[in-house]
C-alpha cells in the first residue's frame, strides 16, 4: 500500500476525525430511534403523548 503525504495540519486532521465520529454517532442514533420505533404502535405513542400537560412553558418561550 502506498502512503500519500498531505498537507493537512494537526488542527484540521483532529476536525476531520471528531466530524467522522459525530456522524457515527449520528447514524446509531437514527437506528436506534427506527428499531424502538418499530416495536411500538402509533396508538400507543398518541395515548402517551395524551398524558402530556397541554400548556407553554415560560422556559421555553422565545420572545
Amino acid at each position: 500500500m502506498k502512503v500519500r503525504k498531505n498537507n493537512l495540519s494537526e488542527k484540521e486532521i483532529d476536525e476531520l476525525v471528531i466530524a467522522q465520529a459525530n456522524d457515527d454517532n449520528a447514524w446509531t442514533d437514527i437506528q436506534l430511534v427506527k428499531n424502538r420505533a418499530g416495536r411500538e404502535s402509533r396508538e400507543k405513542f398518541l395515548q402517551a403523548l395524551s398524558k402530556v400537560p397541554k400548556v407553554e412553558s415560560d422556559e421555553d418561550r422565545i420572545d
